[in-house]
């Protein structure tokens, strides 16, 4: 909203939230224990059921590929039928609640493996979201070429909807680069934060090269700063490097033009 995410649909891990091929998505948190009691299992065995063999292969039983569960419940396999139905339950479910959160849409993105490359999982989700103003041109859905980004907005829809290809290991590689040159640098300069630490302040949504920037400047300048303090005003909203700077006597203010002086 107003370009910032609000929400996701992941927790502490990608586990929580929406099912997928592996993992088992949103449980009742009870199941953990029931598995360990009933089934005599270790609670290490039971976090790797549910992030390895659940999700699409668990309820399928067939594959974590949906082109493999399709071919299934094509030949009347209905737990591979069931898998795409609650995928398609799931997400409806998160798009209910975004919606809700947000007071209304005005695009809905399908986007990544399933929502970009296939047609029928898309035509299962879109089906029945008049509610929300959501109408798509099925037509066009179910014969567009992958891989493009395609307007699937039917006549008379409130929301626009759209598909977009994304590439997640990009990103992926983008985001590894940011955390490791911030990494490199900071070990370069003498400050010893270990790679977990600039992980979680990323991941927290900090700016981890101006809380290196920082603490190096402070370093440098005889400033007491340590990496826990740097990252607390940097994710209050402030800029660290900033706070630095102006702590430098004589201080340093960067001005577009001079207007007046006054004296301290």
């Amino acid at each position: 909203k107003d370009g910032k995410c609000v929400d996701t649909s992941m927790g502490l891990t990608p586990l929580d939230g929406f099912m997928m091929g592996t993992r088992s998505g949103s449980i009742d948190p009870a199941i953990i224990a029931v598995l360990c009691e009933k089934e005599g299992l270790t609670a290490k065995e039971v976090d790797n059921i549910l992030n390895k063999k659940s999700g699409l292969i668990g309820v399928s039983g067939v594959s974590s590929d949906a082109r493999e569960i399709w071919a299934a419940a094509g030949n009347g396999n209905h737990r591979a039928e069931l898998s795409m139905q609650l995928v398609s339950h799931y997400a409806k479910h998160l798009i209910g609640s975004y919606a809700v959160e947000m007071n209304g849409l005005d695009v809905l993105v399908l986007t990544a493996g399933l929502g970009e490359n296939d047609w029928r999982i898309r035509e299962l989700i879109l089906s029945d979201m008049e509610i929300l103003g959501v109408k798509f041109n099925k037509e066009l859905n179910s014969t567009a070429p992958r891989g493009t980004v395609l307007d699937l907005t039917a006549e008379g829809s409130r929301v626009k909807v759209l598909v977009v290809p994304t590439d997640e290991e990009l990103m992926i590689a983008k985001t590894t680069q940011k955390i490791v040159n911030a990494y490199i640098k900071a070990r370069k300069a003498g400050i010893n934060v270990s790679l977990n630490e600039l992980e979680t302040l990323y991941m927290a949504g900090g700016n981890v090269d101006r809380v290196v920037n920082a603490l190096i400047a402070a370093m440098r300048a005889g400033i007491p700063l340590d990496f826990e303090q740097a990252c607390a005003i940097d994710l209050a909203g402030r800029n660290v490097l900033e706070a630095v700077q102006m702590s430098v006597n004589p201080r340093v203010i960067e001005t577009p033009v001079i207007a007046a002086v006054a004296m301290d």
